[in-house]
């Protein structure tokens, strides 16, 4: 195995390669092939951030992703991940509707997306509203109420 996905990007349908890439990570997952399930995981990462304009999972992706027990939740976590990164982008009308499709595709998947947004904005506003130069002891507390919030993978 080389690592390397090759794809040419004019001849894909993308939403079926999530598709088919999120099939073999929850394959290896249930065979406990954690390398090739963390191999796979990083595929689908490449090839979400790979060229193109709109950076999300495709319904069918989180609706399977979801519907099955995997005992790494690194795709899931991913998954929101990219959700809530791509929620803060500039959006049309239309990639919106995208985005709120499948961000809505399932139930556990639309909490956790609207828990990881939530943080991530909760972060921000701490680093623009803190003034204390090294705020090591303010900063611990403050990430360790951010990391009991992150029960939701």
């Amino acid at each position: 195995m080389t690592g390397t996905l090759y794809l040419h990007e004019h001849s894909i349908d993308k939403e079926e390669v999530q598709m088919q890439l999120c099939k073999a990570y929850v394959l290896a997952d249930k065979l406990g092939e954690k390398d090739i399930a963390m191999c796979v995981n990083i595929a689908l990462l490449e090839f979400i951030y790979g060229p193109g304009e709109l950076r999300i999972i495709c319904p069918r992706a989180a609706v399977f992703v979801y519907n099955h027990k995997i005992e790494m939740n690194t795709l899931r976590r991913d998954m929101v991940q990219i959700m809530a990164e791509s929620f803060d982008g500039c959006f049309s009308a239309e990639s919106m509707e995208k985005w709120l499709e499948s961000a809505t595709s399932h139930p556990k998947f639309h909490a956790d997306t609207m828990i990881k947004i939530r943080q991530n904005h909760a972060l921000e506003s701490h680093a623009r509203s803190c003034n204390l130069p090294s705020c090591k002891v303010h900063t611990a507390e403050f990430m360790a109420q951010i990391d009991r919030s992150e029960e939701f993978l």
